[in-house]
């Protein structure tokens, strides 16, 4: 269920209309915005009445969603999402942003002399992947970490952001300190669990969308990276030992 309140509602009516959602057994996530809040209730409550939430003070208007990716659509947050990184640029905005580069990091020759190209052509960040996986054990497997060092390297040459792919969980620890966004790949979509954990607290993630993939699984995977990161914030605010 999707409620948006008035432009000027209380915050204890927002209070009170967040408690009633929370009651009858919603997880509520909250936006608040420049004009208005807008509280989304994630879960499956036995019963309920939307018509009780749409006549309860401050609310502007209040609708049951049955889609399965609530909190990557438009109903929970209206105004879009922008992106903004440390160097100022940002993702989401009017401007469309391009990130370019070699599909795998094969040399430091290689890899300054594309970004330097990249740069000129007017992107602001870096793609290059430093893992790839091969049938065969005597193909190019990536440069790995020394691959990502050069990536991390030729950012702060460039100021270019830098963008590369998450192949499997493990990676995704070893290549925080090194990349501005992590990417997951149209293959990487089976691994729910690494799409999934991409979505840290100080980390951005970038969703390959696979031409043949139905817009539906976009969207619930995305969905995916946004419950993550809310059990992560949770985990640490309660000290699970878990996550």
């Amino acid at each position: 269920m999707i409620v948006a309140m008035l432009h000027n509602a209380t915050e204890e009516e927002i209070q009170h209309v967040l408690g009633r959602m929370v009651e009858i057994g919603f997880n509520v996530h909250r936006t608040t915005g420049t004009q208005q809040t807008v509280l989304a209730g994630v879960g499956q409550p036995a019963s309920f009445d939307v018509q009780d939430f749409q006549v309860m003070a401050g609310v502007a208007e209040a609708h049951r969603i049955t889609s399965p990716y609530k909190l990557a659509g438009r109903g929970f947050r209206p105004s879009g999402t922008v992106i903004r990184f440390p160097n100022g640029v940002t993702v989401g905005g009017e401007e469309v942003m391009v990130m370019a580069g070699p599909c795998s990091v094969e040399s430091r020759d290689q890899v300054f002399t594309i970004a330097r190209q990249v740069g000129e052509a007017g992107a602001k960040f870096l793609r290059g992947g430093a893992f790839k996986p091969r049938s065969s054990p005597y193909s190019f497997q990536g440069m790995g970490l020394d691959g990502l060092r050069l990536l991390r390297e030729v950012g702060d040459a460039t100021g270019l952001l830098i963008v590369s792919e998450v192949m499997e969980i493990s990676q995704i620890e070893l290549m925080l300190p090194y990349v501005d966004v992590l990417q997951v790949g149209a293959p990487e979509y089976a691994e729910l669990q690494s799409i999934a954990r991409t979505g840290s607290d100080t980390q951005t993630s970038s969703v390959e969308s696979a031409a043949s993939r139905p817009p539906l699984k976009n969207c619930c995977s995305l969905r995916n990276i946004f419950v993550w990161r809310k059990l992560r914030r949770d985990a640490v605010r309660t000290r699970h030992p878990y996550l």
